[in-house]
């Protein structure tokens, strides 16, 4: 929610900023309901309470939503009377500095070897992909060139599709249109002439087209 310069007050929501009415400033939008619910299961699912471990550090900061409570904000969204309560608990809680003394062991992280193995020498690992990956000579941007050739050439993708009908009677087609590369027809002269592409040429051209 924002306030403009001219005194109005706007709320994000739909992918827009929309105004919002002096009393319909205290109705929760969509957004700031949907972070509320998200806070709830965060905060009152029990293999969250019991998988996170508050220090003084993240106590503080989790009060702090004491501070935005309002019976309003209640009145719209009932089950945050839990949270309200839980964070009443979390007030007399007297947690530890930090996470090593909270969970009595230091945190361990199970890292690939092969990261570990890329740690000891990697100077010589950033020389070898300079060497074969962000290096091009002639011969690797001409293979790199005839990939994309390959990729686009419309004989290899027919291969893959199947037989080509024709677009006016729908029988097996034998030619394809050298204007527009899409359209396929069959031998018959009528279909020829009724494609697209061979509407505004002379009948007597495109006669002289379909036999060449």
């Amino acid at each position: 929610m924002r306030r403009l310069d001219s005194g109005a007050i706007q709320r994000f929501e739909d992918n827009k900023w929309q105004s919002v009415k002096t009393e319909d400033v205290a109705v929760l939008g969509k957004v700031e309901a949907q972070i509320w619910l998200s806070l709830y299961n965060l905060l009152m699912d029990p293999t969250c309470r019991k998988t996170y471990a508050y220090t003084k550090h993240n106590q503080g900061i989790v009060l702090r939503l004491k501070d935005l409570y309002e019976e309003t904000l209640v009145d719209q969204l009932p089950i945050l009377l839990d949270v309200r309560r839980y964070l009443e608990e979390l007030t007399m809680l007297d947690p530890p500095e930090s996470i090593s003394a909270a969970t009595g062991h230091k945190g361990i992280e199970l890292v690939p070897p092969e990261i570990t193995d890329m740690a000891q020498d990697w100077r010589a690992l950033a020389e070898q992909q300079k060497r074969q990956v962000f290096t091009e000579t002639d011969d690797s941007r001409k293979k790199s060139l005839e990939r994309l050739a390959k990729l686009y050439d419309f004989d290899e993708l027919d291969s893959l599709v199947e037989p080509p009908k024709c677009g006016k009677c729908g029988k097996p087609a034998m030619q394809r249109c050298s204007k527009c590369r899409t359209e396929w027809y069959c031998r018959c002269v009528r279909c020829f002439m009724l494609h697209s592409c061979h509407k505004d040429t002379p009948e007597s051209n495109r006669r002289r087209v379909y036999e060449s």
